[in-house]
């Protein structure tokens, strides 16, 4: 007998009652493709799809309910530092592509860390030598928001010296990335523009990617022990290749994101 049909229904059902608790679409697609088999499972035993649903919650996050910001600190620097570590493992291999942590660790899929999404990380490593900076980086969530894409094209001239901007370049992204999956997610309460999105000045000033950009500043501030605004102004400058903006608006952004800054962290 096919039964596709009502075990559409069945998980159609339990993701209706997932939104209907708070979790964000994506929470919701997540959720039901990590419980994909075990949900399955529930169905063709006749289980209640309210049981599914009271196991399901208990991955929900209470901040996703209550909209409770994630505290910082140590609950985001570990993640943070041992995703950097693991990439300077890999950066140090050479060009090619690298799935974290499956790479180094072999038969874990995912980074998994309290009060945390699973995630993981995906990057490009290239060489060239014609580009005019030590290295150019760019990163981005996808696949839902569980995964950090990250494309890294190095100067190979340029290192190992440039591993000191890089560490620091790599701290900032990750963490920043990570505020991504935790908004992708529903963890955080911050509203998404679906206009175009801008691709000047402007694109930093959004009100998804502020959140993210300052939290990626903060890790280099700690690690550097410097001001925020050295360490945004320093970002700025390093990525220009990147960003290609103007001075003009590169001082504008610095005093922007100074001022979010200390809003935020004092």
């Amino acid at each position: 007998m096919n039964m596709g049909p009502e075990f559409n229904d069945y998980l159609m059902g339990i993701g209706e009652e997932l939104a209907k608790l708070g979790a964000k679409p994506k929470m919701v697609s997540f959720l039901l493709r990590k419980n994909y088999f075990r949900i399955k499972t529930a169905f063709y035993e006749d289980d209640s799809p309210e049981r599914m649903i009271n196991f399901l919650k208990q991955q929900i996050f209470e901040s996703v309910k209550s909209n409770e910001i994630l505290t910082e600190g140590s609950k985001m620097d570990k993640p943070t530092r041992d995703v950097v570590r693991d990439l300077l493992n890999v950066i140090k291999k050479g060009p090619g592509e690298y799935y974290l942590p499956e790479e180094l660790v072999g038969d874990e899929m995912s980074y998994i860390y309290n009060n945390l999404p699973a995630f993981s990380v995906e990057i490009t490593v290239k060489e060239d030598m014609s580009i005019k900076g030590d290295y150019l980086m760019n990163a981005q969530t996808a696949d839902d928001g569980d995964i950090i894409e990250i494309v890294l094209i190095k100067n190979p001239t340029k290192f190992p010296e440039a591993y000191f901007d890089l560490v620091a370049d790599l701290n900032d992204t990750v963490r920043h990335e990570l505020e991504h999956v935790l908004q992708d997610f529903g963890y955080r309460d911050v509203q998404f523009d679906d206009s175009e999105k801008p691709n000047d000045k402007e694109y930093y000033k959004q009100a998804h990617e502020v959140p993210a950009e300052i939290a990626g500043f903060r890790r280099i501030v700690k690690l550097r022990n410097q001001p925020p605004e050295q360490v945004i102004r320093d970002w700025f400058n390093r990525n220009k290749e990147v960003h290609q903006l103007p001075d003009e608006d590169i001082e504008e952004l610095v005093l922007y994101l100074t001022d979010e800054y200390k809003k935020k962290y004092g």
